[in-house]
């Protein structure tokens, strides 16, 4: 419900709506009433922001012209904006009463064309988007550095409004709800229980066990294994059009949403279940692959911890640690690298990365380790390597990011920083200013000259990725590019930073982070502006900076952004029908109402 400013006014609701359609046969009059709160509203800064996510979601769904050109507020159900989220052609008849997706504007959002299994679906457009999707995540893996395999494949999901994205109300939900769970159990349990989405919902109760074991609270455990394997078992199957299954043996396999939950609940119930990661991921090699990566990290990561509590290791954790520690080449930089930190950690010489930024990464992270664990007195700035790779300075930005709270990264930072700064690369300054080591403002000032600005390229020519280095072969680095050089390194009249144009400048997870800390009236704004173009970039803004919208606002924001999204819903919904009873992948709260 929303306040006015006109007195004989005081909400903004489906009774107000459906009135004011009866009587004067449109939209038009609500519609200026929502306009005028809106404006209203964004003088208010954060603490609304879930009052200007309904106003700027329900003037976004009455805005949208039915086919026939009538006005807001005409009977189609296309006026609304809302749909579902089959593809063009394949929507069931009625399915939008049931099942709402926010759908964008302008901005031309659209999924990958799966397709639920046994439905048909479009087939010639998918290559060409796979093949985009790997060549976008190809140059950014080749410039950023990884702590974890998982974090390494999940870098394949394309950027909000780019097609096959994955943001939604109920994966917003999901990762409140991880940030929630080891703090607020009860409300994260309360999140969870909102997600109708199978695969996200799974991801939340994954959550909630490891919750309720650290709590030592059976009955919680018990009942967040009971829901997940509950939703692991109805998760529906999805399918490649024209029968592409070979897919499914490549680290592409992570686009399709069944296949996606099924990873990410894999590498969230590792702690305390590895069978039924192993299990989840039967028939999608790849995906295996990146998840045996990431069980060796986790192990790794045990055996160092009961070895510095003076325990005795585990067998397990310390049989998987030494076999990276033998054959470091073979495990890959980033499990070579999370291993080799440990063994300094211990007090063991560093393991030969391969790649020089991961091996400089686990170097660092050791240090920073020591001092914080053992109280190491050597605080001193680690010399900048003499061979610096310019091409990744992002790389070594996350280097400082990860271990920002001592002088240990003084000199790497103010390095990056120079050369960052010299070279317009906004994804290296970004992550500094997200680690305080830059200054924000300059970042954000200026949204439209930084989107004429060209993204810093890694280097062309590579296109295909494997997942993590195959045990045979000799070590490639995530990060592993054709030394070909590009002509903007081979030109001097060009910066690196100055090659191909990027038309999603301005829309990183840091400038959602670096916005909400420290401009949150303004990162209101951009949120409703957001909401005008496409639901999926105020989605992924929201994402990206839940931990400062916690910080802001307190655990119960979530409830409060999911409570503006389904009353927007149900307000926009055309006369005569009943508001949907999912709301993109969510259940209405109860009580909630339009």
């Amino acid at each position: 419900m929303t306040a006015t400013g006109e007195p004989d006014v005081t909400v903004l609701d489906r009774r107000l709506r459906l009135a004011l359609l009866d009587r004067t046969g449109s939209d038009v009059r609500f519609v200026g009433l929502v306009d005028q709160a809106l404006t209203s509203a964004l003088q208010t800064g954060t603490a609304d922001l879930p009052h200007v996510l309904y106003l700027s979601l329900l003037r976004a769904g009455l805005s949208r012209l039915a086919p026939n050109g009538s006005e807001p507020g005409g009977q189609h159900p296309g006026g609304t904006g809302l749909g579902n989220r089959y593809p063009s052609g394949t929507r069931p008849n009625g399915a939008w009463l049931r099942q709402a997706k926010l759908t964008g504007g302008g901005r031309g959002w659209h999924l990958l064309p799966f397709a639920p299994e046994g439905m048909p679906a479009p087939g010639d457009e998918l290559e060409a988007c796979l093949r985009a999707i790997r060549v976008r995540w190809s140059a950014h893996t080749a410039r950023h550095l990884y702590p974890t395999p998982a974090e390494w494949l999940q870098a394949l999901l394309p950027p909000a409004p780019l097609a096959g994205n994955p943001y939604s109300l109920a994966r917003l939900m999901r990762v409140f709800a991880v940030h929630l769970a080891p703090t607020d159990c009860a409300i994260a349990a309360s999140l969870a229980d909102l997600i109708e989405e199978p695969g996200e919902a799974a991801v939340a109760q994954g959550a909630l066990v490891g919750a309720g074991l650290a709590a030592h609270d059976l009955d919680r455990e018990e009942r967040a294994w009971s829901r997940q394997r509950h939703l692991l078992t109805r998760m529906p199957s999805w399918s490649w059009p024209g029968g592409r299954d070979g897919h499914d043996r490549d680290v592409l396999a992570y686009l399709r949403p069944d296949h996606r939950a099924r990873f990410d609940a894999a590498v969230g119930v590792l702690p305390f279940s590895t069978g039924l990661g192993h299990a989840l991921l039967t028939g999608l090699p790849a995906l295996s692959e990146v998840h045996r990566g990431a069980y060796a990290c986790h192990r790794s990561a045990v055996y160092t911890e009961q070895r510095l509590c003076g325990r005795r290791p585990d067998p397990e954790a310390a049989a998987v640690h030494d076999e990276v520690r033998r054959d470091p080449v073979a495990a890959g930089p980033i499990v070579a690298a999370v291993v080799s930190a440990n063994e300094q950690v211990l007090g063991a010489p560093e393991l030969p990365v391969g790649d020089p930024v991961y091996r400089l990464y686990a170097r660092i992270t050791a240090r920073t380790t020591r001092a914080h664990r053992l109280g190491a007195d050597d605080l001193a700035p680690e010399p900048v390597p003499a061979v610096f790779d310019l091409r990744r300075l992002p790389a070594y930005a996350e280097i400082v990011r990860r271990n920002a709270d001592t002088p240990i990264v003084a000199a790497l930072a103010a390095r990056v920083r120079a050369e960052a700064t010299a070279r317009d690369d906004r994804k290296a300054l970004l992550i500094l200013a997200d680690a305080g080591y830059a200054d924000p403002d300059p970042l954000l000032d200026e949204p439209i000259r930084l989107r004429r600005h060209r993204e810093p390229s890694g280097r062309p020519g590579h296109t295909e990725l494997k997942s993590q280095p195959s045990r045979a072969e000799p070590e490639r680095s995530p990060a592993h590019t054709d030394p070909k050089p590009s002509p903007a390194h081979t030109d001097p009249k060009r910066s690196p930073a100055h090659t191909d144009p990027d038309p999603l400048l301005g829309n990183e997870p840091e400038m959602s982070i670096l916005l909400f800390r420290h401009r949150p009236d303004e990162a209101v704004r951009r949120v409703a502006a957001a909401v005008s173009a496409d639901w999926t970039v105020a989605a992924a803004m929201l994402e990206h900076a839940a931990a400062e919208l916690l910080a802001l606002a307190g655990p119960r924001i979530a409830h409060d952004l999911h409570d503006a999204v389904v009353r927007a819903v149900a307000c926009a919904a055309p006369p005569g029908t009943d508001p949907p009873t999912v709301v993109d992948g969510t259940h209405p709260r109860s009580g909630s109402s339009a």
